[in-house]
């Protein structure tokens, strides 16, 4: 007997392949779509804050995976927009307070 139902790993695996997809969509986007005659000199920042910028793109992509998996080990599932929109509101109102700390 099969089994229809994906297990924890299929699922992050299939979100990995979703943020993956979406990332390689993003850049053919810019590579094929855009318009490079008309540029002007860009600001980057610091070298120094390049660490800092890939810790938080690691950090805003690791998790989105485990969404799912999170909800099916809840006792009570239905509180799981709750209790995200919560977590989100913490997490942005900590970048934004300490995102600008030099």
């Amino acid at each position: 007997v099969v089994s229809t139902q994906s297990t924890g790993y299929q699922r992050r695996v299939r979100g990995n392949l979703f943020i993956f997809v979406g990332l390689i969509s993003i850049l053919l986007f810019i590579f094929l779509y855009a318009d490079f005659t008309d540029l002007t000199p860009l600001y980057v920042g610091y070298l120094t804050n390049l660490p800092i910028f890939f810790g938080m793109v690691i950090y805003a992509l690791e998790g989105i995976a485990l969404i799912l998996p999170l909800r099916n080990q809840m006792k009570e599932p239905a509180d799981l927009p709750v209790i995200l929109t919560l977590g989100m509101l913490v997490i942005t109102a900590a970048q934004i307070i300490f995102g600008g700390v030099r």
